[in-house]
């Protein structure tokens, strides 16, 4: 009777902590959508409405990305029209989404609700993932992709749940479909699969080899729609990476690796990231992976392989500071099981690791207070005394605004000049953004591939080709780049400069884009390029 009444007791206690993990992600998604629908002041960034051209255009992949971002993209469209709230409202969907999977991975390999709980609350105590849950990004479909391969492959490894195997290669050609470097879970995979060699054979079993069947199906739209673009998006990923004639320009700097770690210091938390990396050691240390039955050794193979491989490569090229973020999805469930453990084991050092954790609570809720309205932390001059200590506003949501004067001044000059203006833009981004922001949703086209820049989905789209021929011999109104790249590229029979475009906060310039027209558009001389 005393053994049932435990195991009734136990199951009474998972059940709580379900429903608080449920009703902590329920409460989160709707503030979210509130956010959104009502209190968002900010506009869409670059990338976001570059996505929302994407999904204006559904194809099988594009350019530089999958096509999960499109379809997820055009699924909010259809429910809320094109606007800020339906190109964003699947955020917080995803959001829900990651952080079920990772309460449900982190109580799975820890044996514990309450572990499984506080590694949800670790992994929103991180700003950039506050942040994904209301910015429309690739990162958020594919971090939900990522979390769900990581707990079927728990499944798969560990519970030996033959369903799993072909499950899991389908869930990470899913985060493949949002951004390619899923596939470096592989691996991840396959190394913990090695560690446990002696316990476990998974290759014995015919599930096992069904895995990279459905992986490989799973992967067929990238592959199809690459194979009738010349595999464009092999070579953009090879400019990434450096390599061989389609690398990027490469300048190296000997600051990029300070600055690659101050990112994952700002985004996951300043005490929070250095806790990521105890919990490694943590996990490894010899006499402890045994106990804890592989489980923290599996969190620590699903997240380290990838934030190792960025910060080598941090040491050579610039990584921008969300591309290691998988890596987060279990190391900080894995942080948060590590500081639990160090607590109740009542170790010498446990009032370091409470202290640690108190300070990524609040690191937490500040950032992601933060992360909703940066604008809330401008600084504006100030004076001491009768001394003006002139210190400039810090204007950290550049990125978020501006793209109401873009589209105003944009479409005043085009209303100015005869010729039926059409709009060039110089970088992708800007003119994606252009196009959400002025009426009616007009063709912008992007001339970075013509202008000794990087190619761009525009010179995919046969309605945004600059070669077309009703374009010439009329006037552009043209955006971003210095003037001489455009006299230097002999597309028009004159270029007019005008005033910049100025975006002004607190009576300061935060942005400003060259602006001018362009008359008697005659082409652009070379093709373009498919080289950053």
């Amino acid at each position: 009777m005393g053994a049932i009444g435990s195991k009734a007791a136990q199951q009474a206690t998972g059940m709580r902590y379900v429903g608080l993990a449920a009703a902590l992600l329920i409460a989160l998604l709707v503030i979210r959508l509130v956010f959104l629908a009502f209190l968002s002041p900010w506009m869409l960034i670059e990338d976001e409405a570059h996505y929302w051209e994407w999904s204006a255009r559904l194809d099988w992949s594009y350019y530089s990305k999958g096509p999960v971002i499109a379809y997820l993209i055009a699924a909010g469209t259809r429910l809320f029209g094109d606007t800020e709230l339906g190109v964003r409202c699947m955020a917080p969907v995803m959001a829900a989404g990651l952080g079920w999977c990772v309460y449900a991975l982190g109580r799975d390999v820890s044996g514990s609700d309450r572990v499984g709980l506080l590694g949800l609350i670790a992994l929103h105590l991180a700003p950039i993932v506050a942040m994904l849950g209301v910015i429309m990004t690739i990162d958020g479909s594919y971090l939900a992709g990522w979390a769900l391969a990581c707990w079927l492959g728990w499944q798969a490894i560990e519970r030996q749940r033959g369903w799993a195997w072909p499950a899991l290669g389908a869930a990470i050609g899913l985060a493949f479909l949002a951004k390619y470097t899923a596939l470096v879970l592989v691996p991840s995979l396959m190394i913990y699969i090695v560690l446990r060699r002696a316990d476990r054979k998974p290759w014995r079993s015919a599930w096992f080899w069904m895995t990279p069947i459905t992986l490989a199906i799973t992967m067929l739209p990238v592959v199809i729609w690459n194979a009738q673009h010349d595999w464009v998006t092999v070579r953009h990923v090879l400019g990434h990476a450096h390599v061989g004639g389609h690398a990027y320009a490469l300048r190296w700097q000997p600051w990029w690796f300070f600055e690659y770690l101050a990112t994952q210091l700002g985004a996951v938390g300043i005490t929070l990231f250095p806790l990521c990396i105890a919990a490694i050691v943590w996990a490894i240390r010899p006499g402890n992976a045994g106990r804890r039955g592989g489980g923290a050794v599996y969190l620590v193979c699903c997240g380290a392989p990838i934030l190792a491989l960025y910060t080598i490569a941090a040491v050579f090229i610039e990584v921008e500071g969300n591309w290691p973020v998988a890596a987060y999805v279990t190391l900080l469930p894995l942080a948060a099981w590590a500081v639990a453990d160090r607590i109740a084991a009542g170790s010498r050092r446990a009032g370091r690791w409470r202290f640690a954790w108190h300070w990524a609570v609040g690191y937490g809720i500040v950032g992601a207070l933060i992360g909703l309205r940066p604008d809330l932390v401008n600084l504006p001059a100030a004076t001491l005394g009768s001394v003006s200590l002139d210190i400039p506003y810090v204007f950290p949501h550049k990125r978020l605004i501006g793209a109401h004067e873009l589209a105003d001044q944009a479409n005043r000059a085009r209303e100015t000049y005869g010729g039926d203006p059409f709009y060039i833009v110089g970088h992708y981004g800007r003119a994606s953004r252009l196009a959400f922001y002025s009426d009616g949703h007009p063709i912008v086209y992007c001339s970075s591939s013509r202008m000794q820049g990087r190619q761009a989905q525009h010179d995919m789209w046969p309605e945004t080709d600059l070669d077309k021929p009703e374009l010439f011999s009329r006037n552009a109104v043209l955006i971003g780049k210095p003037v001489r790249n455009w006299q230097r590229e002999e597309a028009f029979d004159e270029i007019i400069i005008l005033d910049p475009i100025e975006v002004v906060r607190h009576g300061q310039v935060v942005i400003a884009w060259q602006r001018y027209v362009g008359v008697g558009y005659r082409g652009f001389a070379q093709a373009p390029r498919d080289t950053f």
